[in-house]
C-alpha cells in the first residue's frame, strides 16, 4: 500500500499484491465463519442485504409505528 499526502488528506493506494491477499484472505474467513454467524447479520453476502434487514424489522414492529435505530448510553 502506498499513501499519497494531498494537502489536508494522505490517499491510500492498494497494489494488485494487497488486493489479491485481501481477498484470499476474506474467502478463508466467510468459510470459516459463515456457519456460526447468525443469520441476521445482512451484510453477508447472500443474505439479502438491506432490504432484507428492513423486512425483518417490519415483521417484528408488530403494531407500534417507530423504530428506535439507534440506542445511546
Amino acid at each position: 500500500m502506498r499513501r499519497i499526502p494531498t494537502g489536508d488528506e494522505t490517499i491510500e493506494v492498494w497494489s494488485a499484491l494487497d488486493a489479491l491477499v485481501l481477498k484470499a484472505t476474506a474467502l478463508v474467513l466467510t468459510a470459516h465463519w459463515l456457519p456460526v454467524l447468525s443469520p441476521r447479520c445482512y451484510h453477508v453476502e447472500g443474505r439479502g442485504g438491506a432490504k432484507a434487514a428492513v423486512r425483518f424489522v417490519d415483521s417484528q414492529r408488530g403494531d407500534n409505528t417507530f423504530v428506535m435505530s439507534e440506542v445511546w448510553t
